[in-house]
């Protein structure tokens, strides 16, 4: 049965390299994506997360993490309405520019 829609510019994703890699870089993804925005609520990276590797991330697991860079002082967050907005600090900063020139310190 063909396709509803064209598949040529269709990216085809290894679904377990996908998943290892998004387990494996969890961390790393969440400072890289807060690098790029002003803030995004846990639902948007959770979205972010699956538009660019085809990974659902357990909400939970999120919670964690987010917990964990907060504490560490990677992260703030701010009440957007219901939500709440997570943002980059400055060493939250610091440690994603170094992520993503693999540079890794005892930031992260």
């Amino acid at each position: 049965m063909k396709a509803p829609f064209p598949t040529e510019n269709v990216r085809k994703i290894d679904v377990a390299k996908s998943t290892k890699f998004v387990a494996d870089n969890l961390e790393t993804l969440v400072l890289g994506f807060l690098y790029g925005h002003t803030s995004m609520s846990k639902h948007e990276i959770i979205q972010e997360i699956f538009a660019r590797q085809g990974v659902s991330v357990n909400p939970s697991r999120m919670d964690v993490l987010l917990g964990s860079l907060k504490k560490r002082g990677l992260i703030g967050e701010t009440r957007r309405g219901l939500l709440t907005a997570y943002t980059l600090t400055d060493k939250g900063k610091e440690a994603a520019k170094q992520a993503r020139t693999g540079e890794f310190t005892t930031l992260l």
